[in-house]
């Protein structure tokens, strides 16, 4: 059974197209969407999934999840998170008016994973802050 979203899917989607080119455009990102594809999930909900191409896409992509603010109409729609659960894809999927929204780009680099939690995430390293232990002095030896 089809659950028939609160608003028109092609409204979400074209909201979707106008954040996106806010974004990119204010932020002068090399990221552009692709050809969206339509499908519907196993609960019966519309969803709209493009894919990101440019050079930018990995900069571009969790900026816009952490900024991008869009209307609320209902009580299960869900503002834009970003989403490494796929693997080999970074997504960012956010809820409104019943249609589910997916904007992402695949994720080239094999990167290293650490269960977190029962979520995978990435592993970062952790550089050491600069501090007066970093840079020792040298002690100067005279000869005589």
């Amino acid at each position: 059974m089809t659950t028939m979203p609160a608003i028109d899917p092609y409204a979400v989607r074209d909201q979707a197209v106008h954040a996106w080119l806010m974004h990119a455009t204010t932020h002068r990102y090399d990221a552009r969407l692709t050809t969206w594809t339509h499908s519907v999930n196993a609960a019966g909900e519309p969803v709209w999934s493009a894919e990101l191409a440019g050079a930018d896409v990995e900069l571009a992509l969790p900026r816009f999840a952490s900024t991008t603010r869009l209307p609320l109409r209902a009580d299960s729609d869900v503002l834009p998170g970003l989403s490494v659960e796929l693997e080999g894809r970074v997504a960012v999927w956010w809820r409104q008016g019943g249609v589910w929204v997916e904007l992402w780009h695949a994720d080239p680099l094999p990167p290293a994973v650490t269960p977190i939690g029962g979520l995978w995430r990435r592993t970062v390293e952790v550089l050491p802050k600069p501090g007066p232990n970093l840079f020792p002095t040298q002690t100067k030896e005279t000869s005589r």
